[in-house]
């Protein structure tokens, strides 16, 4: 095992949220515009909408779906493993290993948010380990489905009979790598659970999965050897080469593995742009599902990494502004999307396509929007996410036992009345990310998932001073906000370039500036905040000073 580099170390203290002090007068600096960057739109036209977007609405249904997709996974579990199922209407003893994994993920915001007890988290920790210490494992890894009473892998299709799903093995390392970190006590029950995961570490044989080559394959089976599918990235596998990178040094696989697998041929476009969003990494100009970057940094925080290829907060961010671009301004007009009806990714639909990843393209889109599409942007996007995450939730017949359903189709006048473990538990913690950061911090606690960003290249965030990583709308040229639903707060990141700089911001609307000056600036990303409840909501000029001087501007939208 290699030892961690100080820079990862530094990334658990790179982002800090700071409280601001704001001045009720008016505020005038010989480096002032002499009028505001952005045009003067009246208060009831451009944020025209008839959705409530206060804080205190925004807990409400935010609680309530993270609620209800973490009891689809408790109370609906296979019985006898404790495991996830693979959906609603499907055989109750088959489960499914990505879903389990994203529902062990979700355990400790169960436990956070007072869902359930400690001791019944870690006792469904325990009990998931228990089975997949028993169930069947080819050269360490689970298989795609299993049956959840005997622990038999299941056939997933014609190449996968009796296989090893690496993939999702490595998404269930993840989920349980994070639940070891949360269960860290003396507790027997916890104890025994991470003895389990330790042991489940020490046994996956990755480099069996390169067959000899320089790449990873997604599975192999018993009785038909490997799949034809390597894993080549971007895509949401990228959890399978961190840990395989940082796996006991007899089952690890070598860096060139990384670089000759992950990074195939159509892996970086320099220069490449979409809709004027910068969008390098992969062969899809539109990019493909939205899952495939949601659910990878659904442990991995986007927030804080870049490497040689990109800066993967505007890979991410990127990838949700082109989806949300092509549904509200390219799709065929008749699939009547628009801000409350968009996010293309893998879901039930109508047929002839069915259960598809779906994407923008005429081959890859029919119409039908997968309801966690969009919300699982909402760590990068959120008020675009939460737009169409309140319209849901206000819609009655897309509402199910367990909350949103899993998909619709405007123009054919179709809904679902289904859920799917691997839409759903990602949810939860998609959510509380943004919510709180709870997974990511996780993650970051645990060593085989730090040793293998630091394998892998990635590497902390930097940034030109100024404003960074604020989702802005290249139609508009404007960022729009919505207030945190628990700071109650809008939160605008900025890059300081030393501790303690003379940075004051203006906020500008029509004739009227006032000033803001932050209570601490520290190194690095900063986070200036704006109290809900202090400002109007309506569009603003934002200047960014250093020693007197205006070095930066950007135009928000206060929502």
């Amino acid at each position: 095992m290699m030892s961690h580099q100080p820079i990862l170390c530094l990334l658990l203290t790179a982002v800090t949220v700071l409280s601001s002090c704001l001045d009720e007068q008016d505020f005038h600096s010989p480096e002032q515009p002499e009028t505001p960057s952005v045009p003067t739109v009246p208060e009831g036209n451009y944020f025209a909408d008839s959705l409530e977007y206060t804080p205190e609405k925004q807990r409400q249904t935010l609680t309530d779906i993270q609620r209800g997709y973490f009891r689809f996974f408790y109370e609906n579990c296979q019985a006898d493993s404790k495991m996830a199922l693979i959906g609603t209407e499907r055989s109750i003893n088959t489960v499914a290993l990505a879903g389990s994994a994203y529902a062990a993920t979700a355990i400790p915001v169960a436990v956070e948010r007072g869902w359930i007890t400690r001791k019944e988290g870690a006792q469904r920790f325990l009990d998931m380990c228990t089975f997949l210490n028993k169930a069947e494992r080819y050269h360490g890894a689970w298989s795609h489905w299993m049956d959840g009473k005997t622990g038999t892998g299941l056939p997933f299709n014609q190449k996968q009979q009796s296989a090893g799903d690496l993939v999702e093995t490595s998404f269930m390392m993840m989920g349980l790598f994070i639940c070891s970190e949360y269960f860290n006590s003396e507790d027997a029950t916890e104890t025994e659970a991470r003895a389990f995961v330790s042991k489940f570490h020490n046994e996956i044989d990755w480099n069996f999965y390169t067959n000899g080559e320089k790449t990873l394959y997604w599975a192999w089976d018993k009785d038909l050897g490997f799949a034809p599918l390597k894993i080549t990235g971007p895509c949401e596998a990228l959890p399978a080469y961190l840990l395989a990178l940082s796996a006991p040094e007899e089952y690890a696989v070598t860096e060139d593995v990384y670089t000759n697998g992950w990074r195939g041929n159509k892996f970086f476009n320099a220069g490449r742009t979409t809709y004027g969003y910068t969008f390098e990494l992969g062969g899809e100009e539109k990019g493909g599902p939205l899952f495939t970057t949601q659910h990878p940094f659904l442990w991995i925080n986007p927030f804080l990494y870049q490497d040689n290829y990109a800066d993967y907060w505007e890979f991410c961010t990127n990838h949700a502004l082109i989806n949300r671009h092509y549904s509200l301004n390219d799709a065929p007009k008749e699939y009547l999307y628009d801000e409350y009806n968009w996010g293309l990714s893998a879901c039930y639909g109508p047929e002839p396509l069915g259960y598809k990843g779906r994407a923008p393209g005429e081959s890859r889109d029919d119409g039908t929007i997968c309801t966690t599409g969009a919300m699982g942007t909402i760590p990068v996007t959120p008020f675009y996410a939460l737009q169409v995450i309140r319209s849901l939730y206000e819609t009655p017949h897309l509402q199910g036992t367990y909350g949103i359903a899993d998909a619709y189709n405007r123009s054919l006048a179709w809904a679902d009345s289904r859920y799917l473990s691997i839409s759903v538990m990602p949810v939860v913690s998609v959510i509380e990310n943004y919510r709180s950061g709870l997974i990511w911090k996780l993650a970051l606690q645990s060593e085989p998932i730090r040793q293998g960003l630091e394998a892998a290249g990635f590497k902390a965030v930097t940034y030109p001073e100024g404003f960074c990583q604020n989702p802005v709308n290249l139609q508009t040229g404007a960022v729009d906000l919505t207030a945190h639903p628990d700071t109650e707060d809008y939160n605008i990141r900025y890059w300081s370039d030393a501790a303690s700089a003379d940075i004051y911001f203006t906020i500008n609307c029509e004739e009227k500036v006032r000033k803001v000056t932050p209570d601490e600036i520290k190194q690095g990303i900063n986070v200036l905040q704006l109290p809900y409840d202090r400002w109007s909501k309506c569009a603003y000029s934002l200047d960014m000073y250093k020693d007197n001087k205006r070095i930066d501007t950007l135009n928000i939208n206060l929502r």
